[in-house]
C-alpha cells in the first residue's frame, strides 16, 4: 500500500474560514481577495506550521505556499472551497457580489 498524505487539519481549515469571513465583512472583499490578503499576514506562517504539521516534507510545503502565487491559488479551491456547509457556506461569495474591472 502506497503512503498518503495526512488528512487535513480541520481546526486549522475553520481557523482559515473563520479570518476569511472577518477579512470579507471588514474589507468589503471577494473570498478569494480576503484569502489573498490573509496570505500576507504574519500569523500565515504559523497557521500553515499547523497545517503540515504531519507531513515529512514541511519545508518544501511552505515554501511552496508561502511563496507561490498557483499554489496559494490550488489550496484555496482544494481546503477552503471544497468542503462548505453550514455557517462555512458564507465563505463563497455569490457571483452578483464579484467585481468586474475592464482591461
Amino acid at each position: 500500500m502506497p503512503n498518503r498524505r495526512p488528512k487535513a487539519n480541520w481546526d486549522v481549515i475553520k481557523k482559515i474560514k473563520f479570518k476569511i469571513l472577518q477579512y470579507k465583512k471588514r474589507y468589503n472583499e471577494t473570498s478569494l481577495n480576503a484569502w489573498k490578503r490573509l496570505t500576507k499576514t504574519k500569523n500565515f506562517l504559523t497557521l500553515m506550521k499547523q497545517f503540515y504539521k504531519g507531513y515529512k516534507n514541511k519545508e518544501h510545503y511552505l515554501d511552496k505556499i508561502l511563496f507561490n502565487n498557483t499554489a496559494q491559488n490550488q489550496f484555496y479551491k482544494n481546503n477552503i472551497i471544497k468542503d462548505r456547509e453550514g455557517i462555512m457556506s458564507l465563505v463563497k461569495t455569490p457571483s452578483n457580489k464579484y467585481t468586474y474591472r475592464k482591461k
